[in-house]
């Protein structure tokens, strides 16, 4: 189990370097068990725990150079299969935890919420962009280019009053403009025009 590594961390150190509490670890384990799991019986498999703590701590600091990876003793080609392997399976799971309300009733509830946080009235979600800096894939160089700064992916999140993640837009590179992201989610379109949220 995941839980005995966590033991010899303070709650404060848990989030820190993984930004999910210890019982969040734990279910994130539980629910990626099954695809993560290694199909053969080697003696030397990464258990499944280990490779949850390895991938959640390279996405916080972008870095194979981790605590647990040196304590653990897993070389820079095995933390980069763990990461792959743990994108692959919580892909999967994605629209459990994001979604984007389509009931109007949903998207009633979430402007009052979002008036009694802020007083802006008729606003469902708040929107906001940032470009990634990425190394160049060989077959889309020129459209990963954004002008004179490198190359990047345009990524694009919608939350809500309780900084809720709604809806990820990751699908354009970074020569795109932000509002091309925008108006080419169709679902969020349709809800501005219908006075359902603001940009």
């Amino acid at each position: 189990k995941a839980e005995p590594v966590m033991k010899l961390m303070s709650c404060f150190t848990v989030h820190y370097r993984f930004r999910f509490d210890k019982a969040s670890i734990v279910d994130l384990y539980t629910l990626l068990q099954k695809d993560l799991e290694s199909p053969t019986m080697r003696a030397h498999a990464l258990p499944v725990h280990i490779k949850v703590m390895t991938a959640l701590a390279f996405l916080v600091t972008g870095t194979f150079q981790t605590p647990l990876g040196a304590s653990e003793g897993i070389s820079q080609l095995a933390a980069s299969r763990c990461i792959a392997a743990f994108i692959r399976a919580f892909s999967k799971h994605v629209k459990e935890y994001i979604r984007f309300p389509m009931e109007q009733d949903q998207q009633h509830r979430l402007m009052q919420y979002f008036y009694q946080v802020a007083q802006f009235p008729s606003v469902l979600g708040a929107i906001d962009g940032t470009r990634v800096p990425i190394r160049p894939p060989a077959e889309a160089e020129a459209e990963a280019a954004y002008y004179k700064r490198g190359h990047s992916m345009n990524f694009q999140v919608v939350a809500n009053a309780g900084q809720e993640i709604m809806d990820v837009c990751a699908r354009y590179p970074g020569s795109c403009h932000d509002s091309f992201s925008f108006t080419n989610r169709a679902y969020i379109m349709c809800s501005c025009h219908t006075g359902m949220a603001a940009r």
